[in-house]
């Protein structure tokens, strides 16, 4: 399985939605990111960084690898190749400002050129109900693609410092289960989804 996480727009939380898939649906990373915490998180047999200036290896050379492409920026030629490759493509929003939607929207109208399979997730969410159903009532409205819902928690970054999926970490962190078990089911619907 190949998955694009992909926004135009910083800040959404690709790279924490990308650990988590990577370590439920046990996939390797490959990131356009100058800098990126999956470095101190993955084995280097398990991550790749690629320099400015490298390209994305080949589909051929991907055949049997199960990749997660953290990617974000404008869609250079590294980008293109692993729309173009992957089985589906998760865009993030964080935030319902009126610059963020603009790129959000924009984002979509160009992935949707070289890969129609797109999954939007609503992440970081502590917004009001109605905000969250305008949005998403316009995008389903506008698109139809699936919506899917992370809200905002602190075991995100814990899923960074400790290395895990959100799943290990609602099994140590008893004390917080209550907490971090909405995010486990909501990460268990995309999953679903991407597995089905």
């Amino acid at each position: 399985m190949k998955i694009v996480v992909y926004s135009f727009k910083g800040g959404q939380g690709k790279t924490s939605i990308s650990i988590n898939l990577a370590n439920e649906l046990d996939c390797s990373i490959i990131t356009n990111d100058i800098y990126s915490p999956l470095e101190d998180i993955f084995e280097k047999s398990d991550f790749l960084k690629l320099a400015l200036d490298q390209d994305v290896p080949s589909k051929e050379q991907l055949k049997n690898a199960d990749i997660i492409f953290d990617f974000g920026g404008y869609l250079d030629k590294r980008v293109r190749p692993a729309l173009e490759m992957s089985d589906f493509v998760i865009i993030p929003i964080a935030h319902f400002g009126k610059l963020t939607l603009k790129t959000f929207i924009s984002t979509i109208e160009e992935v949707r050129k070289l890969n129609n399979k797109i999954l939007i997730v609503f992440n970081k969410l502590e917004y009001k109900e109605e905000d969250i159903d305008k949005v998403k009532n316009f995008i389903c409205k506008k698109y139809g693609y699936p919506i899917f819902e992370i809200r905002k928690s602190a075991v995100m970054e814990k899923i960074v410092e400790e290395r895990g999926a959100v799943k290990d970490i609602v099994k140590k962190y008893k004390i917080h289960q209550r907490y971090y078990r909405i995010v486990e089911e909501q990460f268990e619907k995309i999953v679903k989804h991407l597995k089905k």
